[in-house]
């Protein structure tokens, strides 16, 4: 609960704070040929998105365009003070509107 209390200090007088969502690009499957390596991917991949549930504060993840045919995904993250669930989709919307949507994923090879 300290923790928490701390989290919600730190963010008093910050509409939010911006963030990459994951610390690395996405990987094809192929790279994930163990448990062991889908374990150590998300134990990796997840610190960032981890920190904010701890705090118990509200975040959302925007896909970035990319100008790379078929590139894999990336996204940024905005994380808000617990509540401010409004203020963050606003801020998630302002910042689409300056970077624009992100590319949809190719499912095709899911059909």
């Amino acid at each position: 609960r300290d923790l928490v209390r701390r989290g919600i200090a730190a963010m008093e007088g910050l509409d939010g704070w911006v963030m990459p969502t994951v610390p690395e690009l996405a990987m094809p499957v192929a790279a994930f040929p163990t448990v062991e390596r889908v374990n150590w991917w998300n134990g990796r991949v997840n610190d960032a998105t981890r920190l904010a549930n701890y705090l118990g504060q509200c975040g959302i993840s925007l896909p970035l365009p990319s100008d790379e045919p078929g590139a894999l995904p990336a996204g940024v993250q905005v994380v808000c003070a617990p509540g401010a669930d409004r203020a963050l989709l606003a801020i998630g919307m302002a910042i689409e509107q300056v970077i624009g949507p992100g590319d949809a994923p190719d499912l095709s090879g899911f059909a």
